[in-house]
């Protein structure tokens, strides 16, 4: 029996390659992204299984009138793949408001707004809901700060949507990618630089011009094949990294964070001793 996908940010990279992938097995698409781009190839190939909803994933209405007109049309929605998103390059004090703003609509809220669009078909269904995030989002790395803060919202709102809609059924994974060769690369901004900064910056640009024509990502298309043999798993696991090069870093990664904790344990434990609740505690509350 055919299933039916919505899909954010399909229009390119990481998702386009899964509603190809996902129409070349039989399934059904809708797709919400800004713009149309290499889907009128398929739409022309595919036809009614492919419903293309343009819009800003920014705008609350806009993802949720998407998600009810494509389950009106294909009679609900089984999987959904919240994939749009964007990248913010910059040390942290050099970010602007509006930098900070606009990464945080995009990549946060256009994921509660996804979740919230889509979560009331997947509980009729018991469906899956499937959160892209990063190895940003596990991680941290300098000039990434605001990149990795919004990815690390993502992960943290979407480990509670797991809790919350596995009592209907639904399966919600958080896939973090490594490196892909998709247009977040062509369409990176770049805070303004401060001066005090540029001794750091002078040091990264030093680095990047000895990677120049050396650097290595992955084909989209690999990321795609392992979302569609994640959506076939009978029970996904909460968190999937999707990378070789970065696996052992990320392992590495949060042992050490387990270590720091460890290290301090004592401290940690004498910060916090329970006890009943103070009375009249409600009282002027």
């Amino acid at each position: 029996m055919s299933r039916t996908w919505f899909i954010t940010g399909g229009s390119k990279g990481i998702g386009f390659e899964t509603v190809k992938l996902v129409l070349e097995n039989g399934d059904q698409v809708i797709s919400f992204s800004r713009t149309e781009g290499k889907l009128s190839r398929l739409k022309t190939e595919y036809g009614s299984s492919l419903l293309i909803c343009l819009g800003d994933i920014e705008e609350r209405d806009m993802v949720v009138a998407a998600a009810a007109k494509g389950a009106e049309k294909f009679n609900g929605i089984d999987i959904a793949l919240s994939n749009a998103g964007m990248m913010l390059g910059g040390m942290i004090e050099e970010t602007t408001e509006e930098e900070a703003r606009q990464i945080m609509n995009v990549n946060f809220f256009g994921s509660l707004w996804t979740a919230q669009a889509v979560s009331p078909f997947l509980r009729d269904k018991s469906g899956r809901f499937i959160q892209m995030s990063s190895i940003g989002g596990i991680m941290s790395w300098m000039t990434s700060g605001l990149y990795s803060a919004s990815k690390f919202a993502v992960e943290g709102l979407t480990e509670a949507l797991a809790q919350e809609l596995a009592p209907f059924g639904v399966h919600v994974t958080i896939v973090e990618p490594g490196g892909y060769w998709t247009d977040l690369y062509k369409k990176l901004h770049n805070s303004k630089r401060l001066p005090d900064y540029q001794e750091l910056h002078q040091q990264m640009d030093a680095f990047a011009k000895e990677q120049e024509g050396q650097a290595t990502d992955s084909d989209p298309i690999l990321a795609a094949k392992t979302i569609l043999k994640l959506a076939a798993l009978p029970e996904p696991p909460l968190r999937l990294i999707l990378s070789d090069s970065l696996f052992d870093g990320v392992i590495e990664a949060t042992e050490n964070k387990i270590a720091g904790w460890k290290a301090e344990e004592s401290l940690s434990r004498e910060s916090e001793k329970l006890i009943p609740m103070p009375e009249g505690y409600l009282a002027d509350k």
